[in-house]
């Protein structure tokens, strides 16, 4: 995990390396932080953004479909006289939380990646607020990641669950 952690942040090491800031002589006297790249560094900006959304989510809906695929094998060994399409659906309809969470995850982060896409400045007195709750929706994936993976699944909701408990024993 702490591996994962610093490829993350050396794959954006380029960003705060890049800004800039310019002071506004208007009338306002604003300070403008300005993204400034080379079109190498555009175009490795907009991979890299289109990679750490892309990437988890094909990491996710692939695992959910193995999970899936595994334990339907299991279960037409196990129950030989059973019909597939039955026992696939089942199965299917088991795991349909992993499935499910994974691609409300890609739909929450479409946001994030049209912001990083957005790169021209925005005159602040204009209609900020489109951008700003753009921008705070952006963070709402990552906040959801309890009610969209923990609560859905048994297992992972008795095993959340029982850790509250054990934090809650501990702190009293």
């Amino acid at each position: 995990m702490p591996i994962l952690l610093l490829l993350i942040s050396i794959s954006y090491i380029h960003d705060p390396i890049s800004r800039r800031t310019i002071n506004d002589i208007d009338d306002e006297e604003r300070i403008w932080c300005i993204l400034e790249y080379s079109t190498n560094l555009k175009k490795y900006d907009k991979f890299i953004s289109i990679f750490h959304v892309l990437i988890p989510f094909i990491i996710n809906i692939l695992s959910a479909i193995c999970i899936t695929i595994q334990v339907f094998r299991i279960r037409v060994k196990t129950k030989k006289k059973a019909a597939y399409k039955k026992l696939l659906y089942a199965q299917i309809k088991q795991n349909k939380h992993l499935l499910i969470s994974s691609c409300i995850l890609i739909l929450l982060s479409i946001p994030r990646l049209i912001i990083s896409f957005l790169s021209g400045c925005m005159d602040s007195i204009r209609n900020p607020w489109l951008y700003l709750i753009g921008y705070y929706i952006s963070f709402i994936p990552p906040l959801l990641i309890i009610i969209l993976f923990i609560l859905p699944s048994k297992t992972y909701k008795q095993e959340f669950m029982s850790i509250i408990q054990k934090i809650n024993f501990f702190s009293k």
